[in-house]
């Protein structure tokens, strides 16, 4: 035999208890909502990659934040501090991309930068910052000892003593000896001077 129970709940306790259910799920769509819109990329950031692998970096270090913070903080302080701890992200994300799209930008081209400025470059197996070698450590030596620049053609030094002045003063800081000429020969008299004046001013 098949035997059927039933619980009988007043109409009052059933409302009352359904109230609290429908509040407890409004309750968590909205807070699903919050965080939704805290992890929504925001729109004019600058697009640097597409697999969404750095928008999954942001929204996880968002989530976790949230996660964090939910049980310390009633709704209002938490509303407020994850706002701006998520535009912060998102702020921080978009100065990353600059800084990526910044460093794949050739060098002479930038702007705000000295064009006759000397660019060293790294002949050691590996360098921690642009002043922090690690040439004491084993297998780490210098490949090729003394130091490489490289830099554009000199302008105006035969007809300017200042721009003439300037380049010997970097050459004698750096203790230059050796100047390797990658010029066309065109290039000479377009940009600087005649070319034999030039070979000569390096000898």
């Amino acid at each position: 035999a098949c035997v059927a129970y039933f619980v009988v709940m007043s109409p009052v306790k059933a409302v009352t208890e359904l109230s609290m259910v429908s509040a407890g799920v409004e309750e968590d769509l909205s807070c699903l909502d919050f965080i939704s819109s805290l992890c929504r990329r925001p729109s004019g950031l600058t697009e640097v990659r597409r697999d969404g692998k750095d928008n999954d970096a942001v929204t996880g270090v968002i989530r976790r934040e949230f996660e964090k913070c939910q049980d310390r903080m009633d709704q209002a302080a938490l509303a407020v501090h994850m706002e701006t701890f998520a535009a912060a992200c998102w702020s921080t994300c978009e100065a990353m991309h600059l800084q990526m799209m910044d460093d794949n930008h050739p060098m002479n081209e930038r702007a705000l930068l000295d064009p006759d400025h000397w660019y060293e470059i790294n002949l050691t197996n590996v360098s921690l910052f642009s002043n922090l070698y690690l040439e004491d450590v084993a297998g780490l030596e210098q490949l090729v000892p003394g130091r490489l620049f490289t830099t554009r053609m000199p302008r105006r030094i035969e007809e300017d003593p200042k721009e003439r002045a300037e380049f010997m003063q970097k050459c004698q800081k750096n203790h230059l000896q050796v100047v390797l000429v990658l010029t066309e020969p065109f290039e000479f008299q377009k940009y600087c001077c005649p070319r034999n004046w030039l070979f000569n001013f390096y000898s």
